[in-house]
């Protein structure tokens, strides 16, 4: 986990997520674990993350409109992702049950 991807609830991929594959809720919005984020494009972030379904580990590639996106936390490329949760408690993490 690089970076953390917080979508607005009342978007409709924030919804979509909201109700399932997230990877943790922070105040009734959805949070993505994300390996990249390229914010080149002009409408949309294009996103790469990993979820877990049915026991197994599936890649995953968004284009996430930019009016969608809450707000997005970065972490060092040397933090793990525990410490990196534990940072995110200060917005109110909760992890999935996913």
């Amino acid at each position: 986990m690089k970076f953390v991807l917080v979508l607005d609830a009342q978007t409709a991929i924030g919804t979509t997520f909201l109700r399932g594959l997230n990877d943790g809720i922070s105040h009734g919005q959805p949070m993505l674990l994300c390996k990249s984020i390229d914010n080149s494009h002009p409408h949309y972030l294009l996103v790469e993350r990993s979820f877990v379904h049915e026991g197994a580990s599936h890649p995953q590639k968004l284009q996430v409109p930019h009016h969608a996106v809450a707000f997005v936390v970065e972490f060092d490329t040397d933090t793990d992702t525990d410490s990196g949760k534990a940072k995110l408690q200060r917005f109110g993490f909760q992890p999935s049950a996913n």
